[in-house]
């Protein structure tokens, strides 16, 4: 319905209804009573709901259970909007892994990335795959030019996943289907660092080696070589 400029949105369920000791602090971070949950749903669906213009409250139903009430402008710019609501979303990713000890830093779009480099601190990068003027892909590529190695990780659509495909295919660690679960982009996350480590400390052990080989004679050398191949002293 609309209600003063305002488009209104009420969701009722018929449910128990919201504890006392809960309702107060209800769209606070890490309020939850579910075991696994992270207590951040709601939280987010506000802050993109404020960054709007608008609100979103909850009061006891009538009947029982709870309705939430979702109020909006009405107004023209969605492109205004769209920008305000990944502007939520990246803070809360940013709140999400700083609520997991893991620091992370979000930029308003990937030209202003690009230009932050080089970024020696960086161990992972989440990318959505569709970003304003400059496309997640177009700055995964981008990045590699500038010889950043850090692993890639593409956030996308059901539409847009034979685009995060060819990602990669091009060397992206991996992508998440929109919507995903909060823990499961952090482990992600985690395990595209942890991976990445190893791999590079493979390749330091793999330099000192050469660097090592290097300084051997052209005799030392092959004597290393038949060593290797399981040649026997005679033979060497």
């Amino acid at each position: 319905s609309t209600m003063d400029g305002h488009a209104v949105i009420e969701v009722a369920d018929s449910g128990a209804g919201i504890a006392p000791e809960l309702a107060g602090r209800l769209f606070d971070a890490f309020a939850t009573t579910k075991p696994q949950g992270m207590g951040m749903g709601l939280k987010i669906c506000r802050s993109i709901v404020e960054l709007h213009g608008g609100s979103l409250t909850h009061r006891p139903g009538e009947a029982g259970g709870t309705v939430f009430r979702i109020q909006l402008p009405l107004r023209d710019g969605a492109e205004k909007g769209t920008t305000w609501a990944a502007e939520a979303i990246r803070d809360a990713l940013s709140f999400l892994f700083t609520s997991r000890g893991v620091p992370s830093r979000g930029w308003p779009s990937g030209e202003a990335f690009l230009a932050a480099q080089p970024l020696k601190d960086c161990a992972c990068v989440i990318l959505d795959v569709r970003m304003g003027e400059l496309s997640g892909p177009e700055t995964f590529q981008r990045l590699r030019a500038l010889g950043n190695a850090a692993p890639v990780i593409f956030l996308t659509g059901h539409a847009d996943v034979p685009i995060a495909v060819q990602a990669l295919k091009a060397g992206a660690y991996d992508f998440l289907e929109k919507p995903f679960n909060d823990n499961q982009i952090v482990d992600l996350a985690l395990a595209a660092i942890q991976t990445h480590l190893a791999a590079e400390a493979e390749a330091a052990s793999r330099r000192d080696l050469a660097a090592r080989r290097a300084t051997l004679s052209a005799r030392e050398d092959e004597v290393m070589g038949l060593m290797l191949s399981g040649a026997m002293n005679k033979q060497i």
